[in-house]
């Protein structure tokens, strides 16, 4: 036989065979082979659906400014429309329901084929209205009533998909015959427009930047820790193939090779996964925000990205996993266990981000800004993050090691802590990267949300309205104030007629005002206070003592991070019970044997709750520091050195609350895991 034909393959053919050869242990390995990929693509599918999403997140705000553009009257253009069959004339009504905008326009055609509103087949006559699907249930609802009362009308038809920013939206027009083309009422020939939208603030540029580091960290940390479920099992079969002839390069590729096949189901499955939220996307609102499935489709640049990511960081996660392992023909030595962690690589990491950060300039009026670098701004935290990460596992071993002593469910806690630290630090390090990120930007929210809110109103007092409606005579602020004080709810008014001291018919557009004082005992007293003045006019003009006017853009960054965050927590929350789930199934035999010597399964739920509470304690200690640390180079950036430290609490205790709901999820399982059929062996 020729040389050529003994001669092993070597490089990408080396890789293929020892890729695909792990992949088949993977799928072929039996039960044993077939969960801990299950479990892999689980918590890599969790990860991928939440990258998928935030890849739709361009098309989604795309899809939804096009809508709204596509309804929007344009002014500029229709100065000196004249009457013809195509115009109409139009007036904005809106109002408020129990604290819920209703987006109102009343129409009246001028001839026989007048334009329509985006998503709307016939336009309603005097009297009618067509409604979003939304408003059309709340009105059909008995909490509706009084809305009902308010509109006036009887509701037509529905507004379809186009007309609407998003299935949830509250929003009508209705039919008006006694518009005059006069004050603000306007005639148009025409829907649509384009938006006009201001350079973004700096200071939010900062925000939106570290925000986009913050969310998509943890999914990042998640997917890192997915791939190394089952490490421990799986290198003591790697051992066995070195027994069989395998050298040590092509068991870590075959080890490469059942990782990758675990994240590419994840892949699939994550995809899966988004495409069964997306039908349901339309039902769920979020902070006052809900979307249109056709909405979340994500980018095809970043769709490829992720389908080449995921599976490479994969393989990459697993080789550099085991640098630390010798996996020889007689077993698995772990080197980390005899050689501790070292500190002084770890720890120059978050201060090397935080001197990037300070080195991108200041956020603020032209020059200050002039210097600000996205591309520094998001690599500063990302530093200071990732050096959050890599210094929780040092921090848990070292503390761990000191603990000595104590009832017996705290010893058994700690001795696994001391044995394997690094797993336990691991399936905590998604939680304690989210809670230092939403710390940072909790301060740096609560440090110039005054910079953007503007406090309109008479006073602070919280039981009161005021009413602005056109005053036709002097009598109109009497029988404004005799119509109030008749309406249920109110007992106070205070009646002006507007600048007072001049004769009606010199005035141009005289108002009635009204001051009214609400009775806090009855329900919705504010509710038939704008019913009464609906039925005055309604054009009338009612708002709050201290309403709050908050920048268009703050209030945009704002509801997208509060979305971003919930559904981030919530799916770090379901990949830490994949995470705990699987940490127990790993030590099966273990509880098994310690019930069987008469270990009291009380201990053993308690030691497990101790193995938990140690590292979250450790790693929320690290996330509060952090992310105090992280939120105070962000303040000195924008120019701003009051923090408010209030804001570190509650995100801290969400970060607690959520680990202790995802430990007492795993205790049933644990149970079962204590049985005697956890000593069986194939």
């Amino acid at each position: 036989m020729s040389p050529a034909a003994t001669t092993h393959p070597r490089g990408a053919a080396a890789w293929a065979r020892d890729l695909a050869m792990g992949a088949r242990f993977a799928v072929g390995g039996g039960r044993e082979g077939w969960v801990r990929t299950l479990l892999t693509a689980v918590g890599v599918g969790l990860g991928v659906t939440l990258l998928l999403g935030a890849a739709s997140v361009p098309h989604l705000m795309e899809s939804r400014q096009e809508r709204r553009e596509a309804r929007l009257i344009d002014l500029n253009t229709e100065k000196g429309t004249r009457p013809g069959a195509g115009t109409l004339l139009y007036r904005y009504s809106d109002t408020e329901f129990r604290g819920a905008g209703v987006h109102g326009t009343l129409l009246r055609p001028d001839g026989r084929s007048p334009v329509r509103p985006p998503g709307v087949h016939t336009l309603p006559r005097a009297g009618e209205m067509v409604v979003s699907p939304a408003l059309g249930e709340l009105l059909a609802a008995p909490g509706g009533a009084l809305l009902h009362e308010r509109l006036g009308r009887t509701v037509v038809g529905t507004i379809a998909a186009p007309g609407l920013a998003g299935p949830g939206e509250l929003t009508y027009y209705a039919g008006d015959d006694s518009l005059t083309a006069s004050g603000e009422v306007h005639r148009i020939s025409h829907f649509g427009g384009a938006l006009t939208t201001a350079p973004m603030n700096p200071t939010l540029g900062v925000i939106v930047v570290v925000a986009c580091v913050v969310l998509l960290m943890p999914v990042v940390v998640l997917m890192a820790t997915a791939v190394r479920f089952g490490g421990e099992r799986r290198d003591r079969r790697m051992a066995a193939l070195r027994l069989v002839g395998a050298d040590r390069r092509m068991t870590r590729r075959m080890a490469a090779g059942e990782t990758l096949c675990g994240a590419l189901g994840g892949l699939l499955l994550g995809a899966g996964l988004f495409l069964l939220a997306r039908r349901f996307i339309g039902r769920i609102t979020l902070w006052d925000v809900n979307a249109f499935p056709s909405d979340l489709t994500p980018r095809p640049a970043l769709v490829a990205l992720i389908v080449l990511a995921v599976p490479l960081s994969a393989v990459l996660v697993t080789l550099v996993a085991l640098r630390g392992v010798a996996i020889e023909p007689l077993g698995v030595v772990r080197q980390h266990t005899p050689r501790r962690r070292r500190v002084w690589w770890r720890l120059p990491l978050p201060v090397l981000g935080a001197v990037v950060l300070l080195l991108t300039g200041r956020a603020g009026p032209p020059p200050a800004d002039a210097r600000l670098h996205p591309a520094l701004l998001a690599g500063g935290a990302l530093l200071v993050l990732f050096g959050i990460t890599v210094l929780l596992p040092w921090l848990v071993e070292a503390v761990v090691a000191r603990l000595r002593g104590g009832p017996v469910p705290w010893q058994l806690a700690i001795r696994r802590l001391q044995l394997s630290s690094g797993t336990a630090a691991r399936s905590v390090s998604g939680i304690t990267v989210a809670v230092a990120g939403a710390i940072a930007l909790q301060m740096l929210f609560a440090a110039v949300q005054d910079d953007f809110v503007r406090v309109a109103g008479q006073d602070g007092t919280p039981d009161r309205l005021t009413v602005t409606l056109p005053a036709r005579d002097a009598a109109t602020g009497r029988q404004t104030a005799e119509a109030f004080r008749a309406t249920k709810g109110v007992r106070g008014v205070t009646a002006v007629l507007s600048p007072s001291a001049l004769p009606v018919p010199d005035l141009a557009g005289p108002l009635a005002m009204a001051t009214l004082t609400l009775d806090p005992r009855v329900p919705d007293a504010a509710e038939y206070a704008r019913n009464t003045a609906a039925r005055l006019d309604p054009s009338a003009d009612v708002i709050g003592p201290h309403r709050a006017e908050q920048d268009s853009q703050f209030t945009s960054v704002r509801t997208g991070l509060l979305v971003a965050s919930t559904v981030t927590m919530a799916l770090i929350a379901a990949s830490m019970l994949v995470s705990t789930l699987e940490q127990l199934r790993e030590r099966r035999r273990l509880l098994a044997v310690l019930v069987a010597f008469g270990t009291r399964r009380a201990d053993l739920g308690w030691s497990v709750l101790w193995q938990t509470a140690v590292p979250v304690a450790l790693g929320l200690g690290l996330a509060v520091v952090g992310g105090c640390g992280l939120g105070l180079t962000l303040l000195r950036l924008v120019g701003k050195s009051a923090p408010d430290w209030s804001v570190i609490w509650p995100m801290t205790g969400a970060g607690a609350a959520l680990v202790l709901v995802v430990t007492l999820l795993s205790l049933p399982p644990l149970w079962r895991l204590m049985r005697p059929d956890g000593l069986r062996t194939e």
